[in-house]
């Protein structure tokens, strides 16, 4: 009889078990992979959040646990070739989905806005091939994001984007006599490269082609004060910089008459790079019949406000 009941006992205990088991499986979740995106800013910039209405595509890597990208990138299972995320019901996640199981560790690189003709290599990175700024899209990437484990984020990745543009102001303010006024009708800069090809790895960096442009940075003319003020900007593709900027000017006297209608006053060469997510403003000092200018370099800018 002792033996009987404790045979129930054991019998029970493990149907207890075997409940309490399927009883968490079925209240656990499957884990899926979702994005928090963001757009790196410098000062000059409100806010790094990534607009909602932009997909952006990713590709996905998958180690064990005990590996690592840098040691074991070879043997990555690839989960998401360039797969675009959209943002819907408060999360931006794939489509389809992938399941982040068991105790992968993802390695994920993204670009942005979302085209299928940007690649991804393990010797160049994330790739854009034949781009003309002219077109109007002002693409982003992000750097590796390696080795995440999905217990310490809920399956949640931060993709933190970086602008592949660099962005030019100028600004310009008088240093003309108390008895002249300015106004500038133009500002150029010529044999400005406008098309390339880039490549994230082993730094993120653009080839331009032979191609040059003139590009306009007076969208109107304004008159010029003591104080400096913006007269254009323009996203500009990364490159090594030796150029001249040429401003058409009005001259007027202290009674507001025009005296020289559209002087050509050219500056001294701008020299330097241009490089990858940097913020470069030229403020100009302008006099009746010449300019100097100085140079001020922000880290990154946030590409939304163009």
């Amino acid at each position: 009889m002792k033996q009987i009941k404790t045979s129930m006992l054991l019998m029970l205990l493990l149907a207890s078990a075997a409940s309490c088991t399927d009883e968490k499986s079925e209240y656990l979740p499957q884990l899926y992979v979702s994005f928090t995106p963001a757009v790196t800013a410098s000062t000059r910039a409100h806010s790094g959040e990534y607009p909602q209405d932009v997909p952006f595509g990713v590709w996905i890597y998958s180690l064990g646990e005990n590996k690592s990208w840098e040691k074991n990138r070879q043997e990555a299972t690839l989960l998401a070739d360039n797969s675009i995320v959209t943002y819907n019901g408060g999360r931006w996640t794939n489509t389809p989905p992938v399941e982040w199981r068991g105790k992968q560790r993802l390695t994920v690189f993204a670009h942005s806005p979302y085209d299928d003709n940007v690649r991804y290599s393990n010797s160049k990175g994330v790739t854009i091939e034949d781009f003309d700024v002219t077109r109007g899209v002002y693409p982003l990437f992000t750097n590796s994001v390696v080795d995440c484990p999905g217990k310490r984020n809920g399956g949640c990745i931060a993709l933190p984007f970086v602008p592949t543009l660099a962005k030019v102001e100028f600004r310009v303010r008088s240093m003309a006599q108390a008895d002249s006024t300015l106004r500038v009708r133009s500002l150029t800069m010529e044999n400005v490269h406008y098309k390339g090809s880039f490549q994230s790895f082993p730094q993120a960096t653009w080839t331009p082609t032979d191609e040059t442009m003139s590009i306009e940075f007076c969208s109107s003319s304004m008159m010029v004060g003591s104080s400096s003020q913006t007269v254009g900007t323009q996203m500009v593709l990364p490159q090594t910089v030796l150029h001249h900027v040429t401003l058409t000017v009005d001259v007027y006297d202290g009674n507001g008459a025009l005296v020289v209608p559209g002087r050509k006053i050219v500056s001294r060469a701008i020299e330097g790079e241009w490089n990858v997510g940097k913020y470069y403003t030229y403020t100009l000092n302008l006099t009746t019949g010449s300019v100097t200018f100085t140079t001020d370099i922000l880290d990154n800018y946030d590409a939304r406000n163009r």
